[in-house]
């Protein structure tokens, strides 16, 4: 299959809250639309990374990155989240969601960010060369679901 990888563009909302729907199910899948769209007017989210992924003549996947802060503050060190990933499940297992972490972080680099945060599963992004937050001393100051406890 190929995959092409791009920059999300306004018109490309409907298409990608659809592909988070189907990617967290019926009981997490709106809830995580809602969070995205809520990302994308949030000024301290700022600034934004979106991408798409093109399979198959259409949108497969997604990724968000926004702006995050350390407490307390380390001066001069920039960071980024992403909520979510996501992927529709037909294409999942294929390597998409890799490729777009792998599109985005070096944009991410260029733009100064140096350290990017997700909140997941740890196996989804250990193959993506990321490590538990708690092995460098971070912890999250709000609820991690226990699934994602060693993001």
């Amino acid at each position: 299959m190929e995959i092409g990888v791009r920059e999300a563009e306004a018109e490309d909302w409907t298409t990608i809250s659809t592909v988070i729907e189907k990617a967290f199910g019926k009981e997490e899948g709106p809830e995580l639309v809602e969070l995205v769209a809520a990302l994308q007017k949030d000024e301290t989210a700022q600034p934004l990374w979106a991408l798409v992924a093109e399979a198959q003549g259409g949108i497969v996947g997604h990724v968000l990155f926004t702006s995050t802060r350390l407490k307390p503050e380390i001066v001069g060190e920039r960071s980024a989240i992403t909520a979510p990933l996501s992927v529709d499940p037909k294409c999942q297992r294929q390597g998409i969601g890799g490729r777009l972490i792998a599109h985005a972080l070096e944009p991410l680099r260029q733009d100064g960010v140096q350290l990017v945060f997700v909140l997941g599963g740890p196996a989804d992004y250990s193959r993506n060369g990321f490590v538990s937050a708690g092995v460098h001393g971070f912890e999250a100051h709000y609820p991690v679901p226990e699934t994602c406890a060693d993001a």
